[in-house]
């Protein structure tokens, strides 16, 4: 059973309270560059991906990593801008469905396919204000601490994001809205 409303309101603000106390005020400047370039072009490059590798903490001696690299740069900007496109059009309405048909343009290419930490990083450059990043940590917290599991296979980050919005819903006030990226960042240090 979840928790009540006003204990995962509690949860979450305590959790980002000691992640803001935790983490460098630096930490993001990667990713806010990476997102204002992204957001400037209407593209990525392999260079503003390799950044989110370093952000994210992932391993890049892996196949994937190696098969993105091998990938031509004017490619990984054609796939991106094309989902960035998709995330941007009018056509769907409701971010979660957004969220989910750029993620299926990204499926192109090498990395993407699978699992939602990478993807999600460059998802959220698209918007962090109503896009999150998933990681383990969230998914932890959403389903062990918060007891609001979200289901696993096709469509996750939809579902996730539905989640994370209608924690947004719950945690933001008049005068303290938060942002997905508020959400996620609550979830991750929950979650560790």
């Amino acid at each position: 059973m979840p928790l009540s409303d006003d204990e995962t309101r509690s949860t979450l603000k305590d959790a980002r309270v000691a992640y803001l106390g935790m983490i460098s005020p630096h930490y993001d400047e990667v990713f806010d560059e990476v997102a204002e370039r992204v957001r400037k072009h209407g593209y990525a490059t392999k260079l503003d991906l390799g950044g989110l590798v370093l952000w994210k903490r992932l391993q890049a001696n892996t196949r994937w990593a190696s098969s993105l690299g091998a990938t031509a740069d004017a490619t990984v900007r054609d796939v991106t801008g094309r989902a960035l496109s998709v995330y941007q059009d009018g056509a769907l309405s409701e971010v979660p469905a957004k969220a989910q048909a750029a993620r299926s343009v990204l499926a192109e290419l090498p990395g993407f396919a699978h699992g939602d930490a990478f993807v999600s990083a460059l998802l959220t450059t698209f918007d962090g204000n109503n896009l999150a990043v998933f990681d383990r940590r969230a998914n932890y917290a959403l389903g062990t601490v918060l007891k609001r599991p979200v289901r696993s296979g096709r469509g996750h980050y939809g579902r996730y994001i539905e989640e994370v919005h209608s924690l947004r819903a719950l945690v933001s006030e008049p005068n303290d809205i938060w942002t997905a990226r508020d959400i996620d960042t609550a979830l991750y240090m929950l979650g560790g």
